[in-house]
């Protein structure tokens, strides 16, 4: 594994760490990040099934200052009705990662 594998992984991690611990207080759940590296252009996506429909709002405020960390931060919410589960949002996430290149 080359190092720059491994530091996609490390910071992988602690983007999934971070969204975790600031929504702790909310029902959500989150099935991972995934990394997307072109050449120079490192971008983290992933989708947080959000419960509280009325708090989703408050939960972009709280995720986007602790993500901007890493990067440039787009959010966006989509409402997803199921015939079968209950209605929630998802809480989409893409970070264009900085480098120093």
């Amino acid at each position: 594994m080359s190092e720059q594998t491994i530091t996609m992984e490390k910071i992988k991690e602690n983007i999934l760490k971070d969204i975790n611990n600031t929504l702790k207080d909310y029902p959500h759940s989150i099935d991972g990040i995934t990394a997307i590296s072109f050449s120079k252009n490192k971008s983290y996506i992933g989708n947080v099934k959000f419960l509280e429909m009325n708090k989703v709002d408050e939960a972009c405020k709280l995720l986007e200052p602790v993500l901007n960390i890493y990067g440039k931060v787009a959010l966006r919410t989509q409402e997803v009705v199921s015939c079968c589960a209950p209605t929630y949002m998802m809480i989409g996430i893409k970070i264009d990662v900085k480098t120093n290149e």
